[in-house]
């Protein structure tokens, strides 16, 4: 069973010229709701990228699972072009003092903040580097250098993201 799907927002032609590429999260009940409540909620976003004149694609996927990611990555580079810009945005976090916390939540939260970007940062490199150019912007947090008690393992990830980025 997919506890957590994680949707690929939305890939589009910037002025022509990149193709950018916005990794963002979509909670569900079931596998099949989430699957559901994704693909709508990526239309309606397409959707809304269309009525301002910009040829946008969406695309589902679950970027903790590295076949998948590496799959996406290959279809769109098909579909729209090798990948300019990537913005991994995808994030999870769970308000939990660390002593209520289980490994399982911790887990979760360091696989969508930290192991996602990675894996989706590996799979469109190759590309960046045969095209000569490419951006990948990481969305990290204060809580990097903060941190709260409530919030351990996202401030884990966050820092670990921070360090991955440099």
């Amino acid at each position: 069973m997919l506890v957590y799907i994680q949707v690929i927002e939305v890939v589009y032609k910037f002025k022509d010229l990149n193709t950018f590429l916005k990794t963002d999260r979509d909670d569900g009940i079931t596998d099949q709701t989430k699957k559901e409540i994704s693909k709508g909620l990526v239309d309606k976003g397409i959707a809304s990228y269309k009525e301002e004149g910009i040829d946008a694609h969406g695309y589902v996927c679950d970027v903790t699972n590295e076949a998948a990611v590496n799959e996406m990555v290959a279809r769109i580079e098909s579909e729209v072009g090798v990948i300019d810009i990537l913005v991994n945005n995808a994030g999870i976090i769970k308000r939990i003092p660390m002593c209520d916390m289980t490994a399982e939540q911790f887990r979760q939260v360091i696989d969508v903040d930290l192991n996602a970007p990675f894996i989706v940062s590996k799979a469109v490199i190759p590309s960046m580097i045969k095209k000569g150019h490419g951006k990948i912007i990481n969305i990290c947090s204060m809580m990097s250098e903060l941190g709260r008690e409530t919030v351990s393992a996202y401030a884990a990830a966050k820092g670990g993201l921070k360090m991955l980025t440099r």
